[in-house]
């Protein structure tokens, strides 16, 4: 296997770890604001992956001025749990790791599967 398709496949694991984290957020921010009783749950979810400041409005504003209608579902859960340790997984692989891109994508792989079990202990507490 050459370098180049190394290279190749180690942008594309980090693409597509960094498209999990964004999905997932996204369905969290949607089904957290559906549950506490938005009028556009979509725009939470959207505007929260693209416009990051709305995301913190969400969170610090919204969400602690609304209870929820229905207990949080197994879905938001595991979207918390991808979302979380994809976003932690991509920015301390990229923070951590030698400034080649193999190891960025070792370290990145490494850390996402590292984070999966720390934050389901960490949901299920």
């Amino acid at each position: 296997m050459s370098l180049s398709t190394l290279l190749y496949a180690g942008v594309l694991v980090r693409l597509a770890l960094f498209a999990v984290a964004w999905l997932s957020t996204g369905y969290w921010f949607y089904a957290d604001s559906a549950a506490r009783g938005s009028s556009l749950p979509a725009l939470w979810g959207v505007g929260a992956v693209l416009f990051w400041p709305i995301g913190i409005y969400y969170l610090v504003s919204v969400r602690r001025a609304r209870e929820r209608a229905r207990p949080v579902a197994q879905r938001e859960r595991i979207a918390w749990l991808f979302a979380v340790s994809s976003l932690g997984a991509t920015v301390a692989g990229t923070a951590i790791a030698p400034p080649d891109p193999l190891s960025e994508t070792a370290f990145t792989l490494f850390l996402f599967v590292a984070l999966v079990p720390l934050t389901y202990y960490y949901l299920r507490r």
